[in-house]
C-alpha cells in the first residue's frame, strides 16, 4: 500500500496459475465484482490483470482528496 499521485493504492499479486480475460469479466465471479462494488463510492478503480502460469495482479487505486 502506498500513496501515488494523490491517490491510495494497493496493489496484490500472486505466482499462481493467472486469471484469465474471460474470468475477470464474468458476471457471475461474485467476488470480483463485490470488489468494484466497494470501490465505486469512493471514485476508485480496480485493475485485475494475470498471465498465465505467472499469478493474478488487482491494483485498487482511490484518491485521497486531499487539497
Amino acid at each position: 500500500m502506498r500513496v501515488e499521485s494523490g491517490a491510495l493504492v494497493l496493489t496484490v499479486e500472486d505466482n499462481g496459475r493467472g486469471i484469465t480475460e474471460p474470468a475477470i469479466h464474468d458476471p457471475k465471479s461474485l467476488g470480483l465484482l463485490g470488489m468494484r462494488e466497494r470501490v465505486l463510492p469512493f471514485g476508485g478503480v480496480i485493475e485485475i490483470s494475470g498471465a498465465p502460469d505467472k499469478g493474478t495482479r488487482v491494483r485498487v487505486s482511490i484518491p485521497l482528496g486531499l487539497k
